[in-house]
């Protein structure tokens, strides 16, 4: 590796410096101690066991790469067995630490870079077929779909190239070394093959072994570089059988099997006790769909068919959009209010699907009822509401209670001391109005403020909503680092943060600037970007607020009341 840096600087392909990373440079250092760990090791052996040099550094090789060759340890001499075991341990473990940097290296470079490459390469084909082919015709949501399709081609690639690559240099060290040993020892190709083949299985040399001094040269040199590649090989199966399964694993069985039992007569108590015993991390999908279900977006349809309502009660008292029916501020007035399509839990039970997703090993939930949790989540739907007050939804509230329902039920299994009927009791699942949920029974949002229209609880409202978001990208990140999100949380991310081009942009997913063009992790990426509009957001407040007339300055039709400057207008 030095060699090829020195050679890239001398052939001007690069600067004059160490260009290597930190697992290149750590196996850099262990090799060299393991270089000399065998030379310390081959010099004490020449007194212990009475060896020449040669054949020394032989039995430090066999012994290290863990083939074996204990005939020649004497049986009698104590101080010979003790010192050659404790060199033995010191010098498995620093060949276990090359191997596992050696592979470290390899899955780096086809990770990053080749896949990358790849994954770039296919981008970039499919970028140019739609910008040129006139005749495809690609929405925003298609082109994300197209992306994550060639980010999965890309691996499943590059996991077919890296096994393939791997039982080819693994042959090919198979077949060189069992070529150079039947030359120099003059044994049959077929008998040297197996001899080859056995001792890289680490299974031990057994009656036959190299007597030539070439033989046993060419033998360790094959020794310290074919080990390394057959454990390789292992893992890289191992790591593709892995993934495969991973995949089939995501797949609910679960039902399936319990159902299947139920049908068959035989089979009926086991099915019973499975669906008794069902364990929740088999049931995640459902819940996931429970939580997506809590979500409520604005029913623009019914908003619209009450946009003439001038005689409505909450109309008057509200400052309502004619477009979507959601209450804007007066500096907001004139701007698409991109928080309008972020869709939003409306009861404080709804928030608790995150704490059952993202809380793997927790097994007591009675933190759930205490009154402070129950508080703080309520305050929070209050406030993340509130700048949707006076608009309607059309949620299925028979849907939405059993969710809530079966939810105290997964606590329950999760946890046996868990009291559902308190969780029912402190959340009020059926609840309706400001007391709990924000919904009325009419469908309409109402939050349980007093002031309304005010402008600084309208940009305090946006923010719980970020909050809400980043929060939610912060416990995948501790708890899901390699999680991938849908176009519909994409598309939330990109309203939140008033990222238009990504959403109007209908190549915008596989081209150069689109966040899945190169491997990252989402979660990370998602954080990151909630953080910074967060800030962004949180300056664009302040600078607002700066603008807002004092005392005397009042303009006329600005909707703030002069005496009471970021107050309730309607007071």
């Amino acid at each position: 590796m030095l060699l090829l840096n020195e050679l890239g600087f001398l052939l001007k392909k690069y600067k004059p410096v160490f260009n290597i990373d930190q697992v290149q440079e750590t196996l850099i250092i262990q090799t060299t101690a393991m270089a000399v760990w065998l030379i310390i090791g081959a010099s004490i052996f020449t007194r212990l066991i009475d060896l020449g040099l040669g054949d020394s550094l032989y039995y430090c090789i066999v012994s290290v790469v863990t083939i074996g060759e204990q005939d020649v340890v004497s049986i009698t001499d104590v101080a010979a067995q003790t010192l050659t075991a404790l060199w033995i341990v010191f010098g498995l473990v620093m060949f276990g630490l090359i191997v596992t940097s050696i592979r470290k290296m390899m899955i780096d470079f086809s990770s990053s870079t080749l896949y990358w490459h790849r994954l770039e390469r296919l981008r970039r084909k499919s970028l140019e077929t739609h910008q040129n082919e006139t005749r495809i015709v690609s929405t925003n949501e298609e082109s994300f779909i197209l992306i994550k399709n060639i980010a999965k081609w890309a691996y499943t690639i590059q996991g077919v190239a890296e096994l393939t690559t791997s039982i080819v240099i693994f042959m090919f060290t198979l077949m060189v070394g069992a070529m150079a040993l039947a030359i120099l020892e003059s044994w049959p190709y077929k008998t040297t093959v197996y001899f080859c083949f056995f001792n890289l299985m680490t299974l031990g040399q057994g009656t036959q072994a190299p007597i030539t001094p070439g033989g046993k040269a060419i033998f360790c040199a094959w020794a310290l570089a074919a080990i390394p590649v057959m454990t390789i090989l292992v893992s890289t199966s191992s790591d593709f059988i892995f993934s495969r399964l991973t995949v089939w694993e995501e797949i609910p069985f679960s039902d399936a099997v319990i159902e299947y039992c139920l049908s068959k007569s035989f089979l009926k108590s086991i099915g019973y006790f499975l669906k008794s015993r069902k364990l929740y991390a088999l049931d995640k999908a459902s819940v996931f769909e429970m939580k997506n279900s809590s979500m409520l977006k604005i029913d623009d349809t019914r908003n619209h068919d009450n946009d003439n309502d001038n005689d409505s009660d909450i109309d008057k008292v509200l400052d309502v959009d004619n477009a979507q029916g959601v209450r804007i501020s007066a500096f907001d007035k004139n701007k698409h209010d991109v928080f309008a399509d972020v869709p939003v839990i409306c009861h404080p039970a709804d928030m608790l699907y995150n704490v059952i997703l993202d809380s793997s090993g927790v097994d007591n939930f009675g933190f759930i009822t205490s009154r402070s949790f129950v508080r703080s989540n309520t305050a929070t739907i209050q406030l993340a509401n509130y700048f949707r007050e006076g608009a309607y939804v059309n949620p299925n509230i028979d849907q939405l209670h059993e969710s809530r329902q079966t939810l105290g039920q997964h606590f329950k299994d999760l946890d046996s001391r868990f009291d559902v009927n308190e969780y029912e009791k402190a959340y009020d699942i059926y609840a309706t109005g400001q007391n709990h949920g924000v919904i009325q029974k009419d469908l309409r949002i109402m939050t349980g403020f007093k002031k309304k229209n005010n402008f600084v609880l309208n940009k305090l409202s946006r923010i719980q909503v970020i909050l809400l978001e980043l929060r939610s990208a912060l416990n995948k990140v501790c708890t899901d680092l390699d999680h991938e999100y849908s176009y519909e949380d994409w598309e939330i991310l990109f309203n939140v943060t008033q990222s238009e081009e990504a959403l109007e942009d209908n190549l915008y997913w596989i081209e150069s600037r689109s966040p899945l063009a190169f491997p990252m992790h989402q979660p990370k990426y998602f954080t990151l970007h909630y953080m910074r509009h967060l800030e962004l957001f949180i300056q664009q407040f302040a600078a607002e607020w700066d603008e807002l007339p004092t005392a005397g300055e009042n303009t006329a039709g600005d909707g703030v009341n002069a005496d009471n400057p970021g107050g309730d207008s309607t007071q």
